[in-house]
């Protein structure tokens, strides 16, 4: 009789985890996408969002390059602002940039020429992501999109649509 029980247990307890990732709906992410420069990002990233500024890239950290981790694979950038469309003014902004979806450049040089040098920022607060990265706020990045960093230039005709600039 407790060996029927503790059988009957233990299914159960196997099948809500089952069951639980069944209901997932599942997410097929590309790992190493192309990073699409001369696309707006997703205008979702403006709801919600902690900070959103102009800026120019002036530090890039990449600390552990070859790692497939989401923590591993995390980006340290600084940020000189030019102009803060929402949230809190400063001077410089240090943020951390997290992905597994594209592959990150190797240093400042290589940022500023894939990402660019003249770009729109949209940050989340680190309570968005993890705990563990309390220091910095962190670029918006949905899981399998594009990351909220883009060149001015291509955010210009968006930023003007949602009354951001004039």
């Amino acid at each position: 009789m407790i060996w029927c029980l503790s059988r009957r247990i233990a299914t159960l307890l196997l099948a809500i985890p089952l069951v639980a990732v069944l209901a997932v709906p599942v997410v097929a992410c590309q790992i190493n996408e192309l990073y699409e420069p001369d696309k707006p990002f997703n205008e979702n990233y403006f709801y919600g969002a902690q900070v959103i500024f102009r800026g120019r890239p002036v530090s890039y950290r990449f600390p552990e390059p070859h790692s497939m981790t989401i923590i591993g694979n995390r980006v340290e950038l600084a940020f000189d602002v030019v102009e803060t469309y929402q949230g809190e003014k400063k001077e410089r902004w240090t943020a951390f940039w997290v992905t597994v979806a594209f592959p990150k450049p190797i240093d400042l040089l290589a940022f500023k020429h894939e990402i660019g040098d003249d770009l729109v920022v949209v940050l989340d607060a680190p309570e968005a992501y993890s705990t563990e990265f309390i220091d910095f706020p962190f670029v918006a990045h949905q899981p399998c999109a594009q990351p909220a960093m883009r060149s001015y230039t291509v955010m210009e005709p968006v930023l003007r649509a949602k009354g951001l600039i004039e």
